[in-house]
């Protein structure tokens, strides 16, 4: 996990454009009397500095994320034939300090984060128009991902979870675990929800452990791609949806053409 999480600081922005600001200084540092040096410190610098803004901007932020969000939007019409025999919703991390919970809640301050929860709305309707069994995955630090989920399905939508996995840690663990637990109930063709970022790498995980799949995307970007001088006005948020498609774009090809243990 921490391989991962440094590989991530170190490919992804901004910390690429990070490290290759420092580049750019020392080469500047040691180029005072080589001319080949000084120009590749400059060059460095300016693709660094031309990187962070461009992905920065509302503009690029949008072109990627509609680069990665690709399903659309289910339609509850299509299940009427071959109807799925579950919902999987894939969980995304925790919260440990809604104190406001404690109180009424097995494991006190602890609860889903906001992508969880956005996940968890969108399942508990779709549980409610199909009456499908449902299954929660998500591994977890102190508390797995999964039982918080299934305890916030239960209080906060009234909907019962059939199927537990709290041991996932990853999303292709999420497809693999799904695997051993639904596989003993004769069941290939499932309701996957998660975010309009993720679906793409969750399908391709789902299908390569056999399941067939139903998309059911929730939260996609609002973000358009536009001519006006505020899509290229840059910003926290565009850079944290660049770096978002960006980690989708890279697992996509990791579990493709490497090891889908290598990113997550």
């Amino acid at each position: 996990m921490l391989m991962r999480a440094m590989l991530k600081t170190v490919l992804l922005p901004p910390g690429v454009f990070l490290l290759g600001l420092w580049l750019a200084f020392i080469l500047l540092v040691f180029a005072r009397n080589s001319t080949v040096l000084r120009r590749w410190g400059l060059g460095v610098l300016l693709v660094c500095n031309l990187g962070l803004y461009l992905f920065s901007t509302p503009f690029m932020a949008s072109i990627l994320s509609q680069s990665i969000e690709q399903h659309p939007p289910l339609d509850l019409t299509t299940l009427k034939k071959g109807k799925p025999a579950a919902i999987v919703i894939l969980g995304a991390g925790d919260y440990n300090n809604a104190k406001e919970f404690a109180p009424y809640s097995e494991f006190g301050s602890m609860t889903v984060d906001g992508f969880t929860l956005e996940r968890m709305r969108y399942g508990a309707f779709l549980h409610r128009q199909t009456d499908l069994p449902m299954l929660v995955s998500g591994a977890g630090d102190e508390q797995s991902v999964a039982s918080l989920m299934a305890e916030s399905l239960q209080r906060d939508f009234q909907v019962k979870v059939t199927w537990l996995d709290g041991n996932s840690r990853t999303t292709w663990e999420n497809a693999r675990n799904s695997k051993h637990i639904l596989n003993a109930e004769a069941i290939s063709k499932v309701i996957v929800i998660t975010h309009g970022f993720h679906m793409r790498r969750a399908v391709y995980a789902f299908e390569q452990q056999g399941f067939e799949v139903v998309p059911a995307p929730t939260v996609y970007s609002n973000r358009r791609a536009g001519s006006g001088v505020r899509h290229w006005l840059p910003n926290v948020a565009a850079m944290h949806e660049v770096r978002r498609a960006l980690h989708e774009h890279a697992g996509l090809w990791v579990y493709r053409y490497l090891s889908p243990e290598v990113m997550e």
